[in-house]
């Protein structure tokens, strides 16, 4: 069977086989081959990848550039004391720019040319644009305590969360990335995580509050959690995964945020 190989290509071996001259069958093995190569019809010569044994009358020559860098067919002749000379055929192939569905490869060439032209197509966004993109579509999570990054926040076992208090949740989000929560109802629920290796409430239910809502604007709702709750939750990083769901004016349902709490113990 011919095997096709790239052209400068580094990784594939020239693999040949041998066997001995006594019964043209059994493996040549132990022997230190002559090899030479042919390019393309050219005179033979000696490869410049080293020649060793793989093992029951296999051998090969080393994946070499030089030995690889002509187009067209590699005819390997191999001869060594004991064995019946060997040929072998491989065929020299261009490295394709595009898969059998014409989609491109990623050489080093198309990657560059690729980049470039995203690169260009970024950079000819006018700047008003992008910053509507931006005031339109980031949702913001206001890092009042006891908020934190990716909509998870931490409490402590046991605390009271009010708005009297200034330690209410509070969730903030953007013109336009909200339903309008005019009229709406707000809850928070939680189930605990089955990673969690700690017993607590299995599910929590608490009614949320809107505070800021319309049309453009933006808009912010808050959860209130009292002791009487949280002193049964289970203690744990990311104990529970939440959401906080609105149900709209028009009886509508919208999740607006979901992430993980994670419980302490009190100090």
């Amino acid at each position: 069977m011919q095997q096709i190989i790239q052209q400068n290509q580094t990784a594939a071996p020239l693999i040949f086989l041998m066997v001995q001259s006594v019964d043209h069958i059994s493996p040549l093995t132990g022997a230190a081959p002559a090899v030479l190569l042919s390019k393309n019809g050219a005179a033979f010569a000696a490869p410049a990848g080293a020649i060793s044994e793989i093992g029951n009358g296999w051998y090969k020559v080393a994946a070499n550039a030089t030995d690889a860098n002509t187009l067209g067919p590699l005819l390997l002749h191999a001869t060594a004391t004991g064995g019946d000379p060997t040929d072998a055929v491989f065929e020299v192939g261009p490295v394709p720019a595009s898969d059998a569905s014409g989609n491109a490869l990623a050489t080093a060439a198309n990657l560059a040319t690729d980049t470039a032209a995203i690169e260009a197509a970024v950079n000819a966004i006018p700047a008003a644009v992008v910053a509507d993109i931006q005031a339109a579509g980031q949702l913001i999570f206001q890092l009042v305590s006891p908020m934190l990054d990716n909509a998870g926040f931490t409490i402590v076992r046991g605390d009271d969360y009010f708005n009297t208090d200034g330690r209410a949740i509070p969730f903030t989000a953007s013109a336009g990335v909200w339903p309008v929560l005019t009229g709406a109802t707000i809850a928070l629920k939680a189930d605990i995580s089955p990673s969690c290796p700690n017993q607590g409430t299995p599910i929590v239910n608490i009614a949320g509050v809107v505070q800021t809502a319309g049309s453009g604007i933006t808009q912010t709702v808050y959860v209130e959690i009292p002791s009487a709750t949280t002193t049964g939750l289970a203690i744990g990083a990311s104990a529970y995964s939440y959401a906080v769901i609105a149900t709209l004016s028009d009886g509508h349902v919208a999740t607006l945020v979901e992430g993980m709490i994670t419980v302490k113990s009190a100090p």
